[in-house]
């Protein structure tokens, strides 16, 4: 039995997305937008991160019996995760996100800006607008993030690191503006797209911003 990747009919049972994520033979799940115990649904259990950062690996509860010799991912950063992952308001999100872009997602890769103008057909002034913004910056996985902001932000490792994939980082923003997360377009065909925020933070779903 193969890998079976999540599809519309099928889609992700820990993140209920239908694009990225898998299911192994075993039945353990790797999820590209969930990294901790905090982002897992009632009936799965997080077990560890996916290599580089990429997600996490999750079991249904029902298999603890059957996984008591996999090791959980640090005992103690798992607890301080949830004392702090408590879900972070829309304006505490929006500060977070641009203490980013003011330091460790400051720039746009040449990569990155060629393809917005040849891919996406924008031009210089446009992407530029959207760079002195911050709507679209590049994204590069094991930066470190500046102070002020916390592993409470999806998509910031309790290391402090980014997670996700490399690629051009895309804001999604509310009605005021507000920057509640980021989506990586990864320049990939699999996935093409993948969402550092996740489906519910703080009670709240997040905005979606599609290109």
């Amino acid at each position: 039995m193969k890998r079976q990747y999540t599809t519309k009919r099928n889609p992700c049972p820990v993140c209920s997305n239908h694009h990225g994520c898998a299911i192994r033979p075993d039945n353990l799940i790797e999820c590209l937008r969930s990294f901790s115990q905090h982002d897992a649904p009632a009936g799965y259990r997080f077990i560890k991160p996916l290599r580089n950062d990429m997600g996490g690996l999750f079991v249904p509860d029902d298999q603890n019996a059957q996984n008591q010799d996999k090791p959980l991912y640090s005992p103690q950063k798992r607890a301080d995760s949830r004392q702090t992952n408590k879900g972070l308001s829309i304006e505490e999100r929006d500060r977070q996100n641009r203490l980013l872009l003011n330091s460790t997602v400051s720039s746009l890769g040449t990569q990155h800006f060629s393809h917005l103008q040849e891919q996406r057909q924008l031009t210089t002034q446009e992407i530029n607008w959207l760079k002195d913004l911050g709507w679209v910056r590049s994204w590069e996985p094991g930066a470190y993030s500046p102070a002020g902001v916390t592993s409470a932000l999806t998509g910031i490792s309790p290391e402090g690191k980014l997670l996700g994939r490399e690629g051009i980082a895309i804001a999604a923003l509310d009605p005021n503006f507000q920057i509640t997360g980021f989506q990586i377009a990864t320049l990939r065909t699999q996935p093409k797209y993948i969402w550092l925020s996740s489906a519910y933070q703080g009670g709240k779903r997040t905005p979606i911003t599609k290109w």
